[in-house]
């Protein structure tokens, strides 16, 4: 019974054979098989494929992601990666979605030059505009060195040869370092010395649109 009293709708069984998950995500044997970690893989393996060329895979008429997008420039580690999680047999499919993390955490690290030049100060992944202020842009952002989603607030390039601005924005880092409130975002890590070409806080994310608010306000109560 939900929340209010009403009914949930009744339980059915499901049938022998029916296969639950969304196509061209499930691997060829579901609903054959008990499933296992081997499935898991190969959902990721269609998700990489897909985010990589813009197409699904078919387990029926196998390719590359080269094959699929000729104009790819992609490491051969990675698109050996996604063809062992992809195979049509389970036996030849990576084992566990935690060993096909530790493969791909190995392609970046041989190719860190490469993915440090599309990252901001070479770790940070801007996922998605959270807002734009007078002085300064807000992201989530995700950073890769420490595994963890942020919000990331730099200030805009075109106030950056402001000295006042710069100050003011040293001092909300400053005071975020030690301020502790449920609605003020916690520091991570910050540059704002002189040298930096473009100054960042790099805040904890908090959900919401007030945790956006906060982390956009807090300069307000800098000293």
């Amino acid at each position: 019974m939900q929340q209010g009293g009403e009914l949930l709708p009744p339980r059915r069984r499901t049938k022998p054979g029916k296969v639950l998950g969304t196509p061209g995500y499930v691997p060829p044997e579901a609903g054959l098989s008990v499933p296992d970690a081997r499935f898991d893989v190969y959902g990721l393996g269609a998700t990489i494929f897909r985010l990589c060329t813009g197409v699904m895979t078919n387990p029926l008429e196998p390719r590359s992601m080269r094959a699929a997008r000729p104009d790819l420039d992609l490491p051969e580690e990675l698109e050996s990666i996604v063809a062992r999680a992809l195979a049509v047999l389970p036996e030849e499919r990576i084992g566990s979605a935690e060993e096909l993390s530790r493969e791909l955490a190995g392609i970046q690290t041989v190719h860190v030059e490469e993915v440090k030049e599309t990252l901001f100060d070479g770790c940070y992944e801007l996922i998605e505009l959270l807002g734009i202020g007078a002085k300064a842009e807000l992201y989530r952002a995700y950073h890769r060195d420490a595994r963890r989603y942020v919000a990331l607030k730099i200030l805009r390039a075109e106030v950056c040869d402001d000295a006042e601005e710069r100050v003011r924005f040293d001092r909300e880092a400053r005071a975020l370092g030690v301020l502790r409130h449920p609605s003020i975002p916690r520091l991570v890590e910050c540059r704002t010395g002189a040298e930096r070409r473009r100054p960042f806080i790099a805040m904890e994310l908090c959900p919401g649109q007030i945790g956006v608010t906060a982390a956009f306000e807090v300069a307000r109560c800098s000293p």
